[in-house]
């Protein structure tokens, strides 16, 4: 390296495999006369789940001696060979972790003396790409890069785009309709609590809590879909701000008819139909495929782990579980628990209800949703084509959205005027017609 930096950031893209030999990333810190005085490295631990940060002190040549400094979870489940972007920063004795934008943890180094620069090593061994070294006291350097981070318009789903929140969006091919062939990222998951708090912070826009427990990972919920849409507004605006996103794109709720793309039935509904004329259409087509009761693993549905809170008469707007399933989950799980489908998008099935863009039908009083939740067990809720219907201002315990990034406008309706927000659980059944 020509020139070092005391205070450095490398970032990378770590493939999660538990069957290979660790992912590392390594940060080198050196003397004053150019020698190796340490390293740091972040290990991936994809089957312990963790994140470890480790520093080696060079005595000498010929002994090192490993000191973990901390061990962090991970902040979802991940796949094997799934990419995951970690970042190192040293300030100082001071080492900070991020995973996909989501903080892990600060750890001290005492262990090194802080004499010279930072350098970077990556072990470029197969599974790590993306590599940025940026150090803190001098603009980052191209030498240090050996690829950019994907924009959204050359974004894929083995490298997709990572907004300022920590978002992931993949491209959706869409077949019709008026965005039909457009470029169209979808978020991998769910909003998260964690997306969500920002916005509510920033803005001082009141959200109004769930019962039950929930992490940052999990689905924001009580959430209406004219929250979704300021939302979105909101994100747009403070990314374009940041000069994050390209000329013209921003984010938005996907249509229904991307919505369908995306969980894989676009090619078998007319995109020109209301979205109420294609409800629960198609028969036994479902997010994991067309067996009936859903295979271990296939999402976070009404299963037998609610057995004993609908004996309690915690959720009455439960009213039956699917017989002899099991997702491990009572209410909404941690986005990316379950498989993601083959564009790389968790929970097109389950956990919660997604909001669209869409009226439902021609009076344009309710908007749509999609995706089914935690609620659910009928056969006919939990079918891809399914559709439920609610008025904008209202919000449920089960009711989530996942934002699209694009630089196309579906013509699916505008913002209505303000309504009194509704929430509660005061629902005797869902809206959608079950079907067969």
């Amino acid at each position: 390296m020509d020139k070092l930096s005391r205070d450095a950031l490398v970032r990378a893209r770590i493939k999660m495999n538990p069957d290979a030999e660790y992912p590392q990333i390594h940060l080198r810190r050196r003397d004053t006369e150019g020698g190796v005085s340490a390293y740091y490295r972040v290990v991936a631990l994809p089957g312990q789940k963790m994140i470890q940060l480790e520093a080696v002190p060079f005595d000498d040549h010929r002994s090192i001696k490993r000191l973990v400094l901390a061990n962090w979870s991970l902040p979802r489940s991940y796949a094997a060979n799934e990419w995951a972007l970690v970042e190192l920063r040293v300030e100082g004795r001071r080492i900070t972790v991020s995973v996909d934008g989501q903080k892990l943890g600060d750890a001290e180094d005492d262990s090194v003396t802080q004499a010279g620069g930072v350098g970077v090593f990556a072990v470029k061994n197969g599974f790590l790409r993306d590599i940025v070294y940026v150090p803190l006291d001098q603009p980052a350097s191209p030498a240090f890069a050996t690829a950019p981070l994907p924009s959204a318009d050359v974004a894929t789903k083995d490298a997709p785009f990572v907004n300022t929140l920590g978002m992931r969006f993949v491209p959706v091919p869409i077949l019709g309709g008026p965005t039909g062939g457009q470029r169209v990222l979808f978020s991998v998951w769910d909003t998260r609590v964690q997306d969500y708090e920002i916005f509510s912070n920033e803005t001082k826009r009141a959200w109004s809590r769930v019962a039950y427990p929930q992490g940052p990972t999990h689905p924001a919920v009580n959430v209406s879909w004219n929250d979704a849409q300021l939302f979105c507004q909101w994100l747009t605006a403070r990314e374009q701000a940041a000069g994050k996103l390209p000329v013209g794109w921003g984010y938005r709720l996907p249509s229904d008819h991307e919505w369908s793309c995306a969980v894989d039935i676009g090619a078998d509904e007319d995109p020109a139909k209301l979205p109420v004329e294609k409800s629960a259409k198609l028969i036994d087509i479902f997010p994991w495929g067309a067996q009936w009761p859903p295979p271990p693993g296939a999402g976070n549905y009404a299963g037998e782990e609610l057995r004993p809170a609908i004996a309690s008469g915690k959720y009455k707007q439960v009213s039956e579980v699917i017989a002899g399933y099991q997702d491990g989950f009572v209410e909404t799980s941690p986005v990316g628990t379950f498989a993601a489908n083959r564009f790389g998008l968790f929970d097109m099935g389950g956990n919660v209800w997604q909001w669209c863009e869409d009226w439902v039908d021609a009076a344009q009083i309710d908007r749509t949703l999609r995706g089914a939740s935690w609620h659910l067990s009928h056969r006919g809720r939990l079918k891809s084509s399914t559709r439920n219907r609610h008025s904008p201002a209202t919000s449920y315990d089960d009711y989530g959205f996942r934002c699209v990034l694009a630089a196309s406008t579906p013509a699916a309706g505008i913002l209505p005027k303000p309504a009194p927000p509704v929430h509660g659980d005061a629902r005797a059944t869902e809206s959608a017609p079950p079907g067969p």
